[in-house]
């Protein structure tokens, strides 16, 4: 685990968070510009936007060929390099974090046998985490990941308010964003998460189901488990991209 540097990875891992989310979000304006000018020139042919934000690169050529206006066109181009840019960069920024990671290969490859946990995800939670075997109960996994309500009590009264959002937030924050994915792991999750949505709402639901997953994390480090629900197709596919990346890694490494 990162048990001896555990604070040094884990501001490593904060500064991912950072940068992570950052550009997640220019991403998503920039995609939503390329659409919003598309519709109005009357293309509204969703599998088209997506297709041209995944293949930037050869997009001049199609846009040409298309009855756009040259001001309609410029825009797009530019919101197109710049998406182009920034993937690039994400990606770099994806093999090096992998190669921070590699000594803990085995626990990652573990953890992502759960659909939904990437080897970012995985590595994010060993980070943030440190030696599992430090937290004797679900319990204080869940104070320190901050996914656990804040208790105040008065007199005779107890009332149960927001999630302790002064502890860490570094897990929390990056599986937040792969609810959808998490909640679909297994029956029993995803019927877990649609009834909590419909009885407490989105934001309560997608806590609930990070302390269900949270805790089959740590239980799976603890016996050296794979997860119950394995897809072995989709954990096969995991696999060989996760060796794909490393394969990159060495390869910088060679060419450096």
């Amino acid at each position: 685990m990162f048990s001896e540097q555990s604070s040094g990875n884990t501001v490593v891992w904060e500064f991912y968070v950072d940068f992570f989310n950052s550009p997640n979000k220019q991403i998503r304006q920039l995609k939503n510009q390329v659409q919003g000018v598309l519709s109005e020139s009357g293309v509204r042919d969703r599998s088209f936007w997506k297709w041209l934000a995944k293949v930037p690169a050869e997009v001049e050529e199609v846009l040409k060929k298309m009855p756009l206006q040259e001001t309609s066109r410029i825009c797009i181009l530019m919101s197109l390099r710049l998406l182009e840019g920034i993937l690039k960069e994400k990606e770099a920024l994806k093999v090096e974090l992998i190669r921070v990671g590699k000594p803990f290969r085995a626990q990652v490859e573990l953890l992502m046998s759960i659909r939904g946990v990437t080897p970012l995800l995985a590595l994010a939670f060993l980070a943030e985490v440190g030696d599992i075997n430090r937290f004797s109960s679900l319990r204080k996994l869940y104070s320190y990941l901050g996914v656990v309500p804040s208790v105040r009590s008065s007199g005779d009264k107890t009332r149960t308010g927001h999630i302790n959002r002064k502890s860490r937030a570094l897990a929390r924050t990056i599986f937040t964003q792969a609810i959808p994915h998490l909640a679909n792991s297994s029956p029993l999750l995803k019927q877990f998460y649609r009834d909590l949505v419909n009885r407490k709402g989105f934001g309560r639901a997608r806590i609930a189901v990070l302390r269900k997953v949270f805790g089959i994390m740590r239980r799976m480090l603890l016996s050296n488990t794979p997860y119950s629900w394995l897809e072995s197709a989709l954990y096969e596919k995991k696999l060989r991209a996760y060796e794909r990346d490393l394969k990159k890694m060495n390869e910088k490494q060679e060419a450096a």
